[in-house]
């Protein structure tokens, strides 16, 4: 009868916790909307663009917490999108703003149906379209930057085959 309570008592802590996450990431999205939104406005504001690292650097390590893979990679490569140019090791380009707005709108309906199945989406249909969009978009503001050496491929070339694992540029083997 203890071990009952005890497992009702954490799976009543565990889906409170589920949804303070899922509360705590729409609000992080919506900041970073708005904050993309004024650094679109206004171009590259050193706060704004580190208060836009640290969301994503949140959202990525909540959803690691809570096992969403696929939100986690995704926020992932979107961070490490972003720390170059939060070190202003590069400049800001609409072209990324563009893409950072593809990743939120992933991770917003990957937050919808998490709601609805207590489960991370499959990449199917709409999500996976957009998933598709958001990874070559990343890919080509990149590799515009810096050829690709012979023994790298993209990403977006190997679709039917991506795992997950978001890379923008993989070696060969």
């Amino acid at each position: 009868n203890k071990q009952l309570n005890r497992d009702y008592i954490m799976s009543a802590q565990s889906e409170s916790a589920f949804y303070e996450y899922i509360e705590e990431c729409q609000e992080m999205l919506d900041r970073l909307s708005h904050n993309i939104s004024l650094t679109e406005k206004n171009g590259f504001n050193k706060e704004i663009i580190a208060s836009i690292y640290r969301d994503m650097h949140t959202i990525k390590g909540s959803a690691q917490l809570f096992g969403f893979s696929k939100i986690a990679n995704l926020a992932h490569t979107m961070e490490t999108c972003l720390d170059p140019i939060r070190k202003e090791k590069i400049k800001l380009s609409k072209e990324l703003l563009d893409s950072i707005y593809l990743g939120i709108n992933f991770i917003i309906i990957a937050l919808e149906k998490l709601k609805e199945t207590k489960k991370e989406p499959e990449l199917k249909g709409e999500i996976e379209k957009l998933f598709i969009k958001f990874i070559t978009s990343i890919e080509l503001i990149f590799t515009k930057m810096k050829p690709l050496a012979k023994d790298k491929w993209l990403v977006s070339d190997q679709i039917p085959a991506l795992d997950m694992g978001l890379h923008i540029v993989k070696e060969t083997e």
